[in-house]
């Protein structure tokens, strides 16, 4: 495992800011958790920005990213903006 990834590790095994969690998909292969960005001071709409962490481990970067990757993508694009908004962020878009 590598050590600069433990704090994502961290939220999706919920050892940390379980609170923050917008929605989680558990699917191994296109699941993700929604949480808003660590630096978010929890107020302004307007500074809100979310973050996706996928559940599969094998993805360390964006770059690792290929074709295959398209029904993640989707799938985090579909229900990250449906749950975002049913969270009552409703200024987010993607």
């Amino acid at each position: 495992m590598l050590v600069v990834l433990q704090w994502v590790y961290n939220i999706l095994d919920k050892k940390s800011e379980v609170e923050r969690i917008i929605f989680e998909d558990p699917d191994v292969k296109t699941g993700f958790i929604l949480v808003p960005d660590m630096k978010w001071d929890g107020k302004q709409l307007e500074d809100l920005y979310v973050v996706a962490l996928v559940q599969d481990r094998s993805l360390h970067s964006i770059r690792s990213l290929t074709a295959e990757h398209i029904p993640l993508l989707e799938n985090i694009q579909k229900k990250g903006l449906v749950r975002t908004a049913a969270a009552g962020y409703t200024t987010v878009a993607f």
